[in-house]
């Protein structure tokens, strides 16, 4: 029971730093920033989801058949691929920070600056 208590805020905190990196537009590098964090808690999650966490207990395996060859794996083992999916995502997040940095547009125009020091 007291997965599913914690389950409920991680899963609803999840979802209200999504809305939050969904605010920005796409090459800002707040989007960026706040994409990096989101990669990682999701990934976070759903190792806690899939029971990355609990080394004493195994939570089973999944099967895979087709055309003579079997694969099979631990619930921890595919926890630990979705770790390491969600820090390959983050890396992508980190270089559109990188870009967006570079290739951020200055909040002053030179035109505008212009136009004041003529006035």
């Amino acid at each position: 029971m007291t997965f599913i208590y914690f389950l409920i805020p991680f899963g609803c905190t999840a979802l209200i730093i999504t809305f939050l990196r969904n605010l920005y537009e796409k090459n800002t590098p707040r989007y960026a920033l706040i994409g990096i964090g989101v990669a990682l808690y999701r990934g976070l999650y759903l190792f806690y989801l899939f029971g990355g966490f609990f080394s004493i207990a195994n939570f089973g395996t999944y099967s895979i058949k087709a055309l003579g060859f079997e694969l099979t794996l631990y619930i921890q083992l595919i926890a630990i691929l979705l770790l390491i999916a969600s820090v390959l995502n983050s890396l992508y997040y980190i270089q559109l920070y990188r870009e967006a940095k570079i290739t951020s547009p200055s909040k002053i125009n030179h035109s505008d600056l212009k136009e004041v020091i003529s006035t």
